[in-house]
């Protein structure tokens, strides 16, 4: 890892470095280092090459962070992630104080989150409604400094809330602007997908019935399910799947007909990955007595 910094700080500043035990590397998150800045006008850090995710959030005054080859201001309600492994620089705009507050994440399920967070390209998002995420942070500094009991666990508890509820801010964000627009031809499309489910659809078939692009349309589908069409689909065919092999004595072959898969080969792949188990090995677990 590389680094330099000029850390102007006032003297409300707090902040922590932690080193976490080593079972924590199984845990879905761990912090490194985090804290509530006051930085002053000669303030700054750049670094590549640390292998976590550093999440900052502008309470006051201005800051610009530089990712990679992109620029951005980071203004008051705004926050951003990004991959530490990536050159990075960010620093205070004069001739404000710049309050932020900052951690260094890691663990089993910190790439996932930054990936739905950072999407397609890492930008700074809008946190409408962050109290919440000010007191979440409020009680993980204070858990890290002070709590000598399994802090780690009870830090992966914490972040495990607070990253989710960035994710759903984010995401609600995204819904409000497309809401109007949008929310019958999601409708619409959930619809047509459970009603056809049966049939041989593909995407370009569902964005039709709505009259959207083929790709406009599986970004708009996922920003309101989280999903992408093909993926709900699939997931729906799944559950279908789980439902006959349960109620019904048909075989793979005969159930995969039935819920629109080609062959038994396709439902078979598609149900060990999302399930982790092929669809025989599921109905001789959950349903012994059927078999």
């Amino acid at each position: 890892m590389w680094q330099n910094a000029n850390m102007d700080l006032g003297s409300r500043t707090k902040s922590g470095m932690h080193t976490p035990v080593r079972e924590a590397k199984e845990f879905a998150f761990s912090v490194s280092a985090l804290g509530h800045f006051f930085a002053g006008e000669q303030y700054f850090t750049e670094r590549r090459g640390l292998d976590d995710y550093l999440f900052l959030h502008t309470i006051s005054g201005k800051g610009i962070i530089r990712y990679g080859s992109d620029e951005y201001v980071l203004l008051p309600g705004q926050a951003i992630l990004i991959d530490c492994n990536s050159y990075h620089l960010y620093r205070t705009i004069a001739p404000n104080v710049w309050e932020f507050i900052y951690f260094h994440v890691s663990g089993l399920c910190a790439k996932t989150y930054y990936d739905i967070l950072a999407g397609e390209e890492v930008r700074p998002f809008y946190l409408h409604s962050y109290s919440s995420i000010l007191s979440q942070f409020d009680i993980l500094m204070e858990t890290i400094m002070t709590d000598k009991n399994l802090p780690d666990l009870k830090a992966s508890a914490i972040l495990t809330r607070l990253m989710t509820d960035l994710v759903l801010i984010k995401n609600s964000s995204i819904n409000n602007e497309l809401h109007d627009r949008h929310e019958d031809d999601v409708s619409s499309a959930i619809k047509f997908i459970e009603a056809n489910y049966q049939h041989k659809i593909k995407v370009e078939d569902i964005a039709a019935t709505v009259h959207l692009s083929k790709f406009y349309f599986i970004k708009i589908f996922k920003a309101f399910t989280g999903a992408s069409p093909y993926e709900y689909l699939n997931n729906y065919r799944i559950t279908k799947a789980k439902q006959l092999l349960h109620e019904t004595d048909l075989s793979i072959d005969e159930i995969a007909g039935v819920i629109g898969f080609v062959d038994a080969g396709g439902l078979i792949r598609c149900f060990k990955m999302a399930v982790g188990m092929t669809p025989g090995k599921y109905r001789i677990l959950y349903f012994p007595s059927d078999v």
